[in-house]
Order: structure tokens, then C-alpha cells, then sequence
């Protein structure tokens, strides 16, 4: 435990250093990053890619051009966003194109418009992402969601 290696487990074997912030470097020699200070940097651009997601869902959005807003590799930029976001970039995208989805078929808009409007590709693409994530087809929930508002305004006619 000589040449400054401090405590048990990994990084106490022969030659570990431990850094002001306590964080233990594997090699001596080598400076330990500022973990705390770019932590909050990526916290920071994962919040602006994800405004610039919600900003732009219906745009063709590639990998390239958000790992471009933090000025990463989009290699880092993927596993940066997932470990904060709990889910890659791409499904994130698809989950705020989705939530767009329902609010438009809830209030009436087509299928086909609504598939457009949010950035699928086409209509099928659209309806099998819809159907994966909310288990039934976009056709269905906007019957449900139209089912629903009549059946109010039918109860509301009848109780006055």
C-alpha cells in the first residue's frame, strides 16, 4: 500500500492515487478528470438536446446533428444521453413524436396527418410504433377518445 494507494478494492492495488475530490486514478501519472464539473456539463446538454427534441420532433434529426450540440462524438453523446435519459436518443425521439401523436389524434386530427405532422415516415411506420408503445392501433384510440367525448356530451344532455 506504499506509493500512495489509499484504501481497499480496486483502486487500492500498487501505484493508485486518489485525487482532491477523492476520486482514485488507476495510473500514476495521470490527472484525474473533474468528474463533478463535467458531469454537470453533460446534465447540461442532454437538457438542451432534449429542447431541442421537443422543439424540432417532426424534423429528420440524426444522431450526428445532437451529438453536435454538446460538440461530442455521437458515440459519448449516445451513452451520455441513455444514462441520464434512462433510454438512447433515437427512443426518446420516438417517445416525444408519440406523446405529439396522441395529443393531435385526440383532438381529431387524421391518422395520415398525424403521422406526418409528428415526423414518421409514412403512415404504416407510424401506426406499427403506435400500436408497440400503446398497444392499440391509432385508429382505435382516436374511435375511443371520440367514443368518450360523446358519450360526456351525451350524459351532460341528459342530466340537465
Amino acid at each position: 500500500m506504499s506509493d500512495g494507494a489509499i484504501g481497499h478494492g480496486p483502486s487500492a492495488h500498487k501505484g493508485a492515487r486518489q485525487d482532491v475530490a477523492g476520486c482514485s486514478t488507476a495510473r500514476p501519472g495521470i490527472a484525474a478528470r473533474n468528474l463533478p464539473h463535467s458531469i454537470g456539463r453533460e446534465h447540461h446538454i442532454v437538457l438542451k438536446t432534449r429542447e431541442y427534441i421537443e422543439a424540432n420532433y417532426s424534423e429528420d434529426i440524426s444522431i450526428r446533428d445532437l451529438a453536435s450540440i454538446g460538440n461530442m462524438s455521437t458515440f459519448h453523446f449516445i451513452r451520455v444521453f441513455a444514462r441520464e435519459m434512462g433510454v438512447p436518443p433515437h427512443a426518446y425521439l420516438n417517445q416525444v413524436r408519440l406523446r405529439r401523436a396522441r395529443e393531435l389524434l385526440a383532438s381529431g386530427w387524421s391518422i395520415a396527418a398525424t403521422a406526418c405532422e409528428t415526423g414518421f415516415v409514412d403512415q404504416s411506420h407510424f401506426s406499427r410504433r403506435f400500436k408497440r408503445i400503446f398497444g392499440i392501433t391509432p385508429g382505435q384510440y382516436s374511435n375511443f377518445i371520440q367514443y368518450g367525448r360523446s358519450l360526456r356530451a351525451h350524459n351532460a344532455a341528459t342530466m340537465s
